[in-house]
């Protein structure tokens, strides 16, 4: 187990640049060059730093040593802290100029209107990569499901034009006005998607809708761990780029909330968690819920971080 535990962690490493640490009890140090694993005193993982952008811890019970965060601070390697829900709890990163040429940037954007023309086209490349996972599906399904085959006729020609009318759509006036009716697109490709995900699922598992906060059914429970998993990837990918995550273009300000990670992180929801979530679900992977915090179970976070795609 600890040798098939360390392929995976490993694999994730080198490819992603990423160590995801989900498992409690274990000790994150360092020898001159490498990052060190320990369980139980024995050598899970060890990592060259050359290779490591960033660490992710999902459970409690872990710890590091100072001498790691110093190290991780000198690499600019941050390291972020979430709930067992996926929620974001903190983050140890480097300190960056807050407001630099971007960040003004982004404000005048803001103030001229022009930052409307980079909302749209978030919303748009939202929608169109939910309708092309619901392409995805319906190549496979056609013939072995008729109720989702029937349905999707209906709701790729109501997506389509939903997109095309979305194109037309010139932001002007007020930039509320404008923020507004692109989330009134966002919200009908939402009805759309969801009913199709649902119609997707309804074999394997109950799922009655989206729900974000205070989920307790399984769906709605890996879709918010998953999305949970994206915002510090998201997050850290601005920061490197030289952007303010807290001056946004489609959601609007919120004091100490990095708001522009909300914005830019719409886009990979479909192909990034609800893919890999409706994978998990329609193989058959064994996935499960604590029945007294109503949390994931520590066997299905393991299993969503290395879950599996396709029809």
């Amino acid at each position: 187990m600890v040798k098939q535990q360390k392929r995976r962690y490993l694999r994730r490493a080198v490819e992603g640049s990423e160590l995801v640490i989900s498992e409690p009890g274990v000790f994150i140090g360092k020898t001159a060059s490498r990052l060190v694993v320990k369980k139980q005193r024995r050598v899970i993982m060890e990592m060259p730093l050359r290779q490591l952008r960033h660490v992710i811890i999902t459970t409690s019970g872990v710890t590091l040593s100072a001498a790691v965060i110093t190290l991780c601070a000198r690499e600019k390697i941050a390291l972020d802290f979430l709930s067992p829900r996926g929620e974001p709890l903190a983050r140890l990163s480097t300190p960056v100029d807050a407001l630099g040429t971007t960040g003004l940037q982004q404000v005048q954007a803001v103030h001229d209107g022009s930052g409307l023309h980079l909302a749209r086209t978030f919303v748009y490349g939202k929608l169109k990569n939910q309708l092309n996972l619901v392409k995805y599906y319906h190549k496979y399904r056609k013939r072995v499901d008729p109720d989702f085959a029937r349905t999707f006729k209906d709701v790729e020609r109501q997506f389509t034009a939903l997109i095309a009318e979305l194109r037309r759509f010139v932001p002007e006036g007020e930039y509320d006005t404008g923020r507004h009716r692109l989330f009134a697109f966002e919200g009908q490709g939402a009805i759309l998607y969801w009913q199709m995900i649902r119609l997707l699922l309804a074999d394997d598992v109950e799922f009655a809708g989206r729900q974000r906060q205070g989920a307790t059914d399984l769906v709605n429970s890996l879709l918010n761990y998953g999305y949970g998993m994206l915002y510090p990837r998201m997050h850290e990918a601005l920061l490197r780029a030289g952007l303010h995550p807290g001056i946004s273009f489609l959601h609007s300000f919120q004091d100490g909330k990095p708001t522009l990670t909300f914005d830019l992180i719409e886009e990979f929801r479909a192909q990034a968690v609800d893919r890999v979530v409706c994978g998990m679900i329609t193989k058959g992977e064994r996935l499960e819920m604590e029945p007294q915090s109503g949390n994931l179970t520590k066997l299905t976070l393991r299993g969503a971080l290395y879950g599996g795609e396709g029809p």
